[in-house]
């Protein structure tokens, strides 16, 4: 599984770019940097054979072009479950074939929040993907990984394998003999036996050109395409909703102002079975156009809403790293699909009440990134928006209990209610002396921060206010019953009775 296709060499002829396209630039050497670039984007045509953390092990460091991501589910689970998750998420509980292999795994988990102490006497470091076949004499006999590649390489932490909690511990994770430390080491383990690790390693055979090679490093290259604002995490692809807006963004290098870059796009989702190498990376499709040449990073657009793209299209760009040195490189690249548009959903509305231009947030699912929201029929400007998030300012003339209504692009909606009348459905303490001083809780709904309360038309002084409990201390009134009138900072009241003694 740790075979890796090659395409065949591309052979480029050099041809001078264009002097108009220059004059803009300074220095012989930057000129000399632009023609290289147009000088890939010229290969393309050229006939060609065809989440925790994440990093790939990229092969011109002498990896395996793989990506390695950890995942810490937040709880203790057993080897079964971490390669079943590992199965579902399309890779596998990763393979330690070579101390290089070893050191950089153990570079991606050296983290205080992968490892969990036991009995205050060791330290248990993910799972990664070693088996002990059934029947295999113990401790030590028929271990393997869970892809079938021979186990030629082993770093058993000094003592184990030895079954130290159950008769039979067959299945591998990192481990250390002190709770205080991290280390690259195994130790066998089995469900049930002693305590469990909190985390797993997964590998996934994604070929390597969707990593890129921008600021190669031995943790791997650094993405710099996304697609609001995501790289697409280990199976490099980002949903957008048919119909919806999107962004796309490009970043310079680390510790660099800009860079030259053209973006290049491909119809379908790439999968590394053709791709197109050039002498300072491949990519992912062996054939692209060019949707913008020259560009440069920083750089952001929004392609609007209302584009019947069906997709999927992978994305990908060559960029001008250096431009005196000149190097060059591939980017990441990003599938990205189109998927049907589910219902909004409205959670929540906080505070349900406000005064004019005060943040009003939307919680809930399925807001598209062209959302649009109505109140009371009046369209309202958004200050933010995400998948589950909205945030407009109050705006003036709200009535009570005004429609609130979010829509997506496609038409479909949900409704909630902004400035609703309040409701009082309990009073505790409702009577109390005459000199006040008491303390009155009001339970119902529809309450919000600025709300007040009068008893016999005096303030009462309130200690909490919450959207379903006001607390606070009754004012001095005359002995009998007295109206307590509770309003929202949108004008809207209701009413019950105090009764002085």
């Amino acid at each position: 599984m740790r075979a890796k296709g090659t395409s065949a060499p591309v052979v480029v002829e050099i041809a001078p770019c264009s002097q108009n396209r220059l004059r803009t630039h300074r220095g012989p050497d930057l000129r000399t940097s632009m023609r290289h670039l147009t000088l890939a984007l010229a290969a393309l045509s050229a006939p060609v054979a065809a989440q925790h953390a994440m990093a790939v092990w990229p092969t011109q460091l002498g990896g395996n072009g793989h990506t390695y991501a950890v995942f810490v589910p937040g709880t203790t689970l057993d080897w079964t479950a971490a390669n079943a998750a590992a199965t579902a998420a399309g890779g596998y509980l990763c393979t330690i074939t070579s101390a290089a292999e070893s050191a950089f795994v153990f570079a991606l988990v050296d983290d205080p929040a992968v490892w969990i102490a036991s009995f205050g006497l060791y330290n248990l470091g993910p799972w990664i993907g070693g088996v002990q076949a059934s029947g295999s004499p113990e401790p030590a006999g028929g271990w393997g990984w869970v892809t079938s590649e021979a186990m030629t390489y082993t770093n058993w932490e000094p003592g184990q394998p030895n079954n130290s909690c159950a008769p039979s511990e067959d299945h591998m994770h990192l481990f250390t003999n002190s709770p205080a430390l991290r280390g690259d080491r195994w130790n066998d383990l089995s469900p049930g036996s002693c305590n469990l690790p909190i985390a797993y390693v997964v590998e996934f055979d994604t070929h390597e050109c969707f990593a890129g090679t921008v600021a190669i490093s031995s943790s791997g290259p650094v993405d710099v395409l996304a697609i609001n604002g995501s790289a697409g995490g280990f199976d490099r692809r980002v949903d957008s909703v048919i119909n919806d807006s999107f962004t796309l963004s490009m970043a310079p290098p680390p510790a660099t102002s800009g860079a030259f870059f053209s973006l290049l796009g491909s119809f379908g989702a790439a999968t590394g079975t053709a791709t197109l190498p050039l002498p300072f990376g491949e990519l992912c499709a062996s054939s692209s156009i060019t949707l913008g040449t020259i560009m440069t990073a920083p750089w952001s657009v929004q392609v609007p809403a209302g584009l019947a793209l069906v997709g999927p299209f992978t994305l990908q760009a060559i960029m001008l790293t250096d431009p005196f040195g000149p190097t060059l490189a591939t980017t990441n690249a990003v599938i990205l699909a189109f998927v049907p548009s589910q219902p909004p959903i409205i959670s929540s509305v906080s505070p349900s009440s406000a005064a004019v231009g005060q943040p009003i947030t939307v919680t809930g699912a399925n807001f598209n990134n062209a959302v649009t929201v109505r109140v009371n029929g009046v369209p309202v400007a958004l200050s933010s928006s995400n998948a589950d998030t909205i945030v407009f300012g109050y705006p003036p003339g709200v009535p009570c209990d005004a429609p609130l209504r979010v829509t997506n692009v496609n038409g479909q909606n949900a409704t909630s209610v902004l400035n609703p009348t309040p409701v009082i459905q309990n009073a505790i303490n409702a009577s109390g002396p005459a000199s006040g001083g008491a303390t009155l809780i009001l339970l119902g709904t529809g309450f919000a921060p600025g709300t007040t309360v009068t008893i016999g038309g005096a303030p009462m002084n309130l200690n909490t206010v919450m959207p379903t409990v006001l607390t606070g201390t009754t004012p001095p009134g005359s002995v009998g019953p007295a109206t307590v009138v509770v309003t929202t900072p949108g004008g809207c009241s209701t009413t019950t009775l105090y009764t002085y003694q």
